[in-house]
């Protein structure tokens, strides 16, 4: 685990104790990215459920490892927008680091357009299910993929179709897209030549082309899709500015993709670990025979839905998730100052035992035959409150239809997915937890 061997000695902030190790101008990153699971199971031996990590320039987080830190996340006490403070070029303006009448406004405009009846409405089930179904066939005849890379792709694809992005600019929009997300990453320095330039050149290409789509929707009332139905309900309202729809459509595809290629690239490598799993996932998907493109579609799929809900448990994407304190209030017997910020381990959440029983187990049979209903902190990977993830149930229909499609593809010429490298070296925690990038699954018969 990478920590600074001359950083031992335990110091107090606060009150709380700071996590020792850390290096000069990066803190606890490196350990963080490279070994989360580790340092957070070592703090938490050595300090205790709440202590403070150091993350470089973005400064100390208190991280909170107890079961009490839960309510947190519903922003009564907390706020999201350090995040605008954090990474403004990434931030600025979007849905889920708003508070107040705006965060209201723009819910209000987004949340109708994301639910099952309008995703649908169109074909974009459809679309995706052929794009998916595509995809999987080349895999099929390639024999081996390197899953972190080709899920990606796949995922960025299916946020174009979502956008009503045409398909012959998908290659200038996937080259745009990856220099603006240099900024998450980026340095504060504008020289030529640096990512920071570069990424924001690459944001006001995106931008100019989104106003463009925004105008188009409003010259043609009888438009139809995702970005027509945000931009009528955005007029309709009257509360928002273009600038603001401009600056949440972007984070859009930001936040669906990463989060979504993840978790399709886990879900593969569980499926080539574990056989039954793969078996019993062909076997539904046969019995139905094709890939569900709607919300009734998707109830056929039961097992499919809990290997997405086992993945995403087991592998959570985002592993950690921060707030800022917005007024002074005690945890774990100590007072957190307003003004704090806050970091609370999703991932730790994941292997929790009051929560699931034999966490450390992948078993997507946990979530079947459940009479009760989905638990605030069964699905904390969408966040919880009043910024509950809009995105809910399109990240749902997208990795359902992407293992029955999987299913369906690869058992139809008796091929099965194995893993062909080592997943020890090269995975990544932060800022989204995926495989080694080098990850390689083998579809052969067997």
């Amino acid at each position: 685990m990478w920590l600074n061997p001359f950083d031992r000695r335990v110091r107090e902030h606060r009150g709380f104790p700071v996590a020792p190790g850390a290096f000069p101008f990066v803190g606890h990153i490196p350990a963080i990215v490279t070994d989360l699971p580790k340092l957070l199971q070592r703090a938490g031996r050595d300090l205790g459920s709440h202590f403070w990590l150091d993350f470089g320039t973005m400064g100390l987080e208190l991280t909170c490892l107890s079961a009490e830190t839960e309510p947190l996340l519903r922003n009564r006490v907390t706020t999201l927008a350090l995040l605008e403070d954090l990474a403004p070029d990434i931030f600025a303006n979007v849905l889920m680091a708003q508070e107040g009448e705006l965060h209201r406004s723009l819910r209000a405009i987004m949340k109708g357009p994301f639910r099952f009846g309008p995703l649908t409405a169109t074909g974009l089930g459809e679309s995706f299910a052929g794009t998916i179904g595509q995809r999987l066939a080349g895999w099929a005849d390639e024999g081996e993929v390197r899953v972190v890379p080709d899920t990606g792709d796949l995922a960025l694809s299916l946020l174009f179709r979502l956008m009503g992005i045409e398909e012959r600019a998908f290659s200038d929009w996937r080259r745009n897209y990856l220099r603006f997300t240099m900024l998450m990453v980026a340095p504060p320095v504008d020289l030529p030549g640096l990512p920071r330039p570069r990424g924001r050149r690459a944001r006001a290409w995106i931008d100019a082309r989104l106003r463009g789509f925004i105008d188009a929707a409003r010259r043609d009332p009888h438009a139809e899709g995702f970005l027509a139905d945000v931009v009528r309900a955005a007029d309709a309202a009257g509360t928002v500015s273009d600038a603001h729809l401009v600056d949440n459509l972007r984070f859009m595809i930001l936040a669906g993709h990463e989060t979504t290629a993840a978790t399709m690239a886990w879900a593969v490598v569980e499926l080539a670990r574990r056989p039954w799993v793969w078996d019993s996932l062909c076997e539904e998907a046969a019995a139905v025979g094709e890939i569900p493109c709607g919300p009734k579609d998707l109830a056929r799929f039961p097992y499919a839905e809990a290997v997405f809900r086992e993945t995403l448990r087991h592998h959570p994407a985002i592993t950690l998730t921060k707030r800022r304190a917005l007024v002074d209030f005690e945890l774990g017997g100590r007072t957190v100052p307003a003004g704090a910020n806050i970091c609370v381990p999703l991932i730790a959440w994941a292997g929790h035992p009051d929560l699931y029983r034999r966490p450390e187990d992948f078993r997507p049979d946990r979530w079947l035959g459940r009479r009760e209903t989905t638990k605030a902190a069964e699905t904390l990977q969408f966040g919880g409150g009043p910024h509950f993830c809009l995105g809910y149930n399109l990240a749902w229909m997208e990795i359902v239809q992407f293992c029955v499609a999987l299913a369906l593809t690869m058992g139809s010429r008796g091929l099965r997915p194995r893993l062909a490298s080592d997943l020890r070296a090269g995975r990544r925690y932060f800022p989204v937890c995926h495989p080694p990038t080098a990850t390689r699954i083998v579809f052969a018969e067997g």
